[in-house]
Formats: structure tokens, C-alpha cells, sequence
């Protein structure tokens, strides 16, 4: 049974294709994905040795071991891109996620990429975007007080300088009456403020108007519900 978070992972993964989980830890996504028929083939790959023991227990647990490879790699440096649709990191850091993505050249050749950043969400976003990826669609997870955001990303080759602050932190969550969005909103939001008025308070009001600014992108969003 996957959490809300992984679950909408598996929901971007497109259908009948051959995925490949990065940083797999359990491959709890993969035996899902493969168990109800989501993908044909899955490669489950993680830096460390105990995810990679725990990644095969779940995969032979399931009966799965015709259907995926269990490979230790530092992100993608070890993987065959020979037949993979879809690509899922899952659990990282945005700044992570970034350079796996920008130093894995294979990713550009139509690859689905799922994306789900644990942090410096806004990184992620404005780093692909640009290095020529489009977000294709994104949405929101959350669960008691965490929220967050999975972003189905594609290379299109188109590189932009300048990426609006609504891109960088918002991309393309755009259902607001969504619960989970609407909870990912309110918890940047809440930081927003936060940082706002600690700054009012130290009189260190430098970058005030910047985080101003990034505070209304989510304000607007949550006042059209």
C-alpha cells in the first residue's frame, strides 16, 4: 500500500512502459507499479547497499524478479536508457534531483520524468525550466503537516532566461480547490510569513520585498478558491 505521495507518483507514470525508480529505497513504488500492471518492466537502482537488499526482498516478496533489475548507481551514471519510458525520483532534494536530471543526457530523448522534491521544490522548477524542460503537469500530496508537490517534467529543447516567480513557485498546480494543493499552498505561504516577520522584526528588511512578492504568488492562488 503506498502513501499519498508515492501514489501520485505512480499516477504520472505513463501506462505499459518500462520505469526506472531512482533512489528505490524499499521499491515499494516499483512492486506497485508492476504488481497492477501500470509497467512492464522496472529498474529499481539506489546508491546504498541496505536500500538495495530491502529493494530486492520487496521485489522477490512479489514475485517480481522476471519483471525488474535492482542496480546500484549514483543516480542515473549506471543506467541503460535502452527502453525507458519513465524515470521517477521520488524522496530528494530539488537541488538533487536538478543535477541527476542536467547530467543524464539520455533523459532529453522523450523520457517522462516524474519528479517528487522533498525540499527547494522552486530550484528544481526553475533549473529544468531553463535547461529546456517543460513542466507537463503538476500536483499536490500531503498528509497531516507535510505537503507536497510531484512534477511530471519532458525535455522540449526550449530554454528560457527569464522563469516567472508563479513557475518557479507554483509550476503547474493550478486546481485550487484541490485539497492537497491547497494545503502545499498554505504551507508556503506560512513560511513566507514567517520569514517576513522575522525580518520586520530584526530590521533587517533587505530581501523583504523579494519574499513579498513569492508571499503573494501563493496568496493569489488560495484567494480564487
Amino acid at each position: 500500500m503506498l502513501d499519498e505521495r508515492l501514489s501520485l507518483c505512480a499516477r504520472f507514470v505513463t501506462e505499459g512502459g518500462k520505469v526506472c525508480d531512482v533512489g528505490t529505497d524499499h521499491a515499494y513504488l516499483v512492486a506497485h507499479l508492476l504488481s497492477s500492471g501500470k509497467s512492464v518492466s522496472a529498474i529499481a537502482c539506489d546508491i546504498a547497499d541496505g536500500p538495495l537488499l530491502s529493494a530486492r526482498t520487496t521485489i522477490e516478496k512479489n514475485n517480481l524478479c522476471d519483471k525488474a533489475e535492482v542496480i546500484k548507481s549514483d543516480g542515473l551514471d549506471n543506467i541503460s536508457p535502452e527502453g525507458i519510458t519513465d524515470v521517477v525520483i521520488a524522496g530528494m532534494g530539488g537541488e538533487l534531483i536538478s543535477d541527476i536530471v542536467l547530467r543524464t543526457e539520455w533523459l532529453k530523448n522523450d523520457v517522462n520524468l516524474v519528479l517528487q522534491p522533498m525540499t527547494k521544490p522552486e530550484i528544481l522548477r526553475e533549473s529544468l525550466i531553463k535547461n529546456g524542460y517543460e513542466i507537463i503537469k503538476e500536483e499536490c500530496a500531503s498528509d497531516k503537516n507535510h505537503a507536497y508537490t510531484v512534477i511530471c517534467f519532458k525535455y522540449k529543447g526550449i530554454h528560457k532566461e527569464n522563469v516567472s516567480l508563479k513557475e518557479k513557485w507554483l509550476g503547474k498546480i493550478c486546481d485550487n480547490k484541490n485539497p492537497h494543493n491547497i494545503a502545499y499552498a498554505e504551507l508556503f505561504l506560512s513560511k513566507e510569513n514567517k520569514i517576513i516577520n522575522g525580518m520586520k522584526q530584526s530590521d533587517d528588511t533587505k530581501y523583504i520585498e523579494e519574499h513579498e512578492k513569492i508571499a503573494k504568488v501563493f496568496e493569489d492562488f488560495l484567494k480564487g478558491r
